[in-house]
């Protein structure tokens, strides 16, 4: 039983009628189009580097987070642990061994 890919979509249409939609009003010159050349070959085609199953997916409850929240939160956490925003050495050591 074969399933069939989400149809992922940006600002309510799909991603690759979004993308084409907003390269039609860029300004057609050398840097926006090696720009759009390396965002579609990079990001939007389906073989490219980081496809969009990789980042406009929904997140199962199996994968492990796609964002970088867990070293957002660890900075949070570390922020928490001093009194004002330049901590000396002492205090910044103190709080990375507990």
């Amino acid at each position: 039983m074969s399933q069939k890919a989400p149809t992922i979509k940006l600002g309510g249409a799909p991603y690759e009628d979004a993308f084409a939609d907003i390269m039609a009003d860029a300004p057609q010159n050398s840097p926006c189009e090696a720009f759009a050349d390396y965002t579609l070959n990079t990001y939007v085609a389906p073989d490219s580097r980081f496809p969009p199953t990789l980042w406009a997916s929904a997140p199962t409850a199996e994968e492990l987070p796609r964002t970088n929240n867990s070293c957002e939160s660890f900075h949070s956490h570390l922020s928490k642990s001093f009194s004002g925003p330049h901590p000396n050495i002492y205090h910044f050591a103190n709080a990375l061994l507990l």
